[in-house]
């Protein structure tokens, strides 16, 4: 029996052994990074995070605060990563932070639209689901009410105001008599800093005198000019000014939750990333865009004003003619979300973890953000990213080519089964011609790497930026709402707008230019290649070069091969057979003593 015991004693012992590689992990999973900031993005975060928690044992946690004080604490060193909308200097002359004190830098995250939510009943006290606005009516709507609080002869906007009808013709009869009620951001806010760009440039008169306020306290109204004012600028903002009737609420989350949940006895109206509005379920405004016509933030037309997207020197990308870009589907208020990363004193442990979330998020992550509100990045924006992660401290192997994952972005199309990329390119390229103003509107190279238009937009080989037609649409037409893609409406009068050389290729650390870097017509950086052509801009890709593609798979097996031996796997095959075996052998064990024990016959 002592003999069983011990027999026994050992296998159990094994089977422990055997069972340890089960439990094991890699290194970096241990290591936990935390990060903090944009709202805008965080439906997304939450679900990448879900997955490398799932796939790889990865932990990542995120707290969405609002870009500003998510680029706070990155810069105090209080979180690991963070998530923007802009950079520390955006917007340029009015960004008043101080960069981190060590290096970083930025890399697109995934595109977005921030949409116009809304909660407006008609007379018979039915949900309207669709309404139609254009870029000056979007100012007035959401700053009217100072301006009628300050001044008595401003008439009070009610959403049955003639230019709402004007731009809304189908609905004139059901627009109510009911107050129009702004909801926004409090505190710092990328998102708000994106959507009031948009606003000071479709009016920026009547935008400065909202932030200016009104002198004093007429009527009652405190209108105090904003903090975000300087002798510099006076323009778009991250912090929303305070100002009577309108709500100011934390969080993406809570704007959308506000104008879905109002008071019957107002009409709501607030600005939110278009995942926010899906997943509660709230109507959002067709925008009118530079063609005339009006459009929903979709995967598919947000792609397509990107293609506009300038990039900056730092690595982000300037948003100007992604307003005014030409294509009749493009989504006006379409931007990018920014991932910040330390690039020096990083502990590599961090860096690891970091790298490998930030990998699946800018590769597979992309797959499926069209279903949740967002658009796929293109594949010159994952190569940013990859060039970026492969400054990261402890980063694991980086893939050499972009396009298997930014094919995702290519298959965007639009309902006629055109790739929503090469409308956008095409747009700019050779966009619409404008009526009235002057300007030159060429500029702008195509997806396939050709020529780029006339103009003063040159350059070839680049995809997008150039050419955007100048204006905001404003005024009231009667054009008709068309379908998801925004087709219809009447096409207004708008100036045109000089192109420009779109740059792609920036450097990766803020503040300096790299080799290359020379100044394009327009005052913006532009990277040449060493023939001094511009290389490739946001937006679409030319066609998949087969050798790249070989070479991304060679990629992708050497990033398998560097995860080493699946020890997890190897100890499960074991230990199950060790459970399957190990009685035999004990019973084997028992017989042999039993034999041992009788006398030989």
């Amino acid at each position: 029996m002592r003999i069983v015991r011990r027999t026994g004693r050992v296998i159990m012992a094994l089977l422990l052994v055997m069972l340890i590689p089960l439990s094991a992990s890699p290194a970096w999973a241990a290591t936990t990074v935390n990060g903090s900031g944009s709202t805008f993005a965080y439906v997304a975060i939450q679900q990448w995070m879900s997955d490398v928690a799932r796939l790889k044992g990865l932990s990542v946690n995120f707290a969405p605060k609002g870009s500003t004080q998510g680029r706070q604490e990155f810069a105090s060193r209080l979180v690991d990563f963070a998530s923007s909308d802009v950079s520390y200097n955006f917007p340029g002359g009015l960004g008043v932070e101080q960069d981190p004190p060590f290096k970083f830098t930025y890399m697109p995250l995934v595109a977005g639209g921030t949409s116009i939510m809304f909660n407006v009943r008609d007379n018979a006290g039915r949900p309207i689901k669709d309404i139609q606005l254009s870029g000056k009516l979007l100012v007035r709507l959401f700053t009217q009410n100072m301006f009628s609080c300050a001044d008595k002869n401003e008439p009070v906007m009610y959403w049955d105001d003639p230019a709402v009808k004007a731009e809304n013709p189908t609905l004139s009869n059901r627009l109510p008599h009911v107050r129009v009620r702004p909801v926004a951001r409090t505190g710092g806010s990328g998102t708000t800093a994106v959507f009031t760009d948009y606003l000071n440039q479709m009016d920026p008169g009547r935008w400065k005198a909202y932030m200016e306020g009104v002198a004093g306290n007429p009527n009652g109204c405190s209108t105090e000019k904003s903090v975000k004012c300087t002798d510099r600028a006076c323009g778009p903002t991250d912090v929303w000014p305070q100002r009577p009737d309108i709500d100011l609420v934390d969080g993406s989350d809570r704007v959308a939750i506000q104008v879905a949940n109002g008071n019957a006895s107002w009409g709501w109206i607030g600005y939110a990333e278009y995942a926010y509005a899906l997943q509660i379920d709230v109507p959002v405004a067709r925008i009118k865009n530079t063609n005339g016509n009006y459009t929903l933030p979709t995967a598919c037309n947000q792609a397509i004003a990107l293609t506009a997207a300038q990039r900056n020197a730092d690595g982000t990308y300037k948003l100007d003619k992604v307003h005014t870009h030409p294509d009749p589907n493009a989504y006006p208020i379409s931007s990018y979300n920014y991932v910040i990363v330390p690039t020096d004193g990083f502990d590599r442990g961090k860096g690891e973890t970091l790298s490998e979330f930030v990998l699946y998020s800018i590769t597979e992550g992309q797959k499926s953000v069209d279903e949740i509100g967002y658009s796929p990045l293109p594949g010159n924006l994952i190569k940013q990213g990859f060039d970026v992660l492969d400054q990261v401290p402890g980063h694991p192997t980086i893939p050499s080519s972009p396009d298997r994952w930014g094919q995702y972005y290519k298959d965007l199309t639009l309902p006629n089964g055109k790739k929503c990329a090469d409308s956008g390119q095409s747009s700019i390229k050779d966009p619409p011609p404008a009526n009235g103003g002057g300007g030159n509107g060429g500029g702008g190279g195509n997806g396939g790497g050709g020529n780029g238009g006339g103009g003063n937009g040159g350059g070839g080989g680049g995809n997008g930026g150039g050419g955007g037609n100048g204006g905001g649409g404003g005024g009231g037409n009667g054009g008709g709402g068309g379908g998801g893609n925004g087709d219809g409406g009447n096409t207004p009068n708008h100036p045109g707008s000089n192109g420009g050389n779109d740059p792609s290729n920036g450097p990766t650390t803020p503040g300096s230019a790299t080799p290359g870097t020379t100044i394009g017509p327009d005052g913006v950086p532009v990277t040449v290649d060493e023939n001094g052509q511009p290389v490739l801009a946001a937006g679409g890709n030319g066609q998949i070069d087969p050798n790249l593609a070989a070479g991304a798979a060679k990629e992708l097996d050497a990033v398998a091969s560097s995860a080493g031996p699946p020890w997890g796997l190897f100890g499960l095959a074991l230990a199950v057979l060790a459970i399957v075996f190990a009685p035999l052998i004990l019973g084997g064990l028992r017989r042999l003593i039993r034999l041992g024990g009788r006398p030989a016959e």
